[in-house]
């Protein structure tokens, strides 16, 4: 069973390479987004293995989401 991630950054271009070089690795791809806000609703939809995630986007910053996905899952693994 391949590993799910979701992949979040406010630069589409970004996304779209990490997603592809993800999937070509067998790695299932599951969500992206481009703000922090994003971040937490696809976790919390998707349930990810890992969450790839920049820091610094507007509208919820990734810190901003990191916290939050920890009250969901302290366990979550994040990148």
């Amino acid at each position: 069973m391949s590993k799910s991630v979701i992949v979040i950054d406010d630069d589409e271009d970004t996304v779209r390479l990490f997603s592809e070089f993800l999937e070509e690795k067998g790695i299932n791809v599951i969500g992206n987004g481009f703000d922090g806000v994003t971040a937490i609703k696809l976790f919390k939809e998707t349930k990810p293995d890992v969450v790839l995630i920049d820091l610094n986007m507007p509208n919820g910053s990734g810190y901003y989401a990191i916290k939050k996905i920890k009250e969901i899952n302290s366990k979550a693994k994040i990148i």
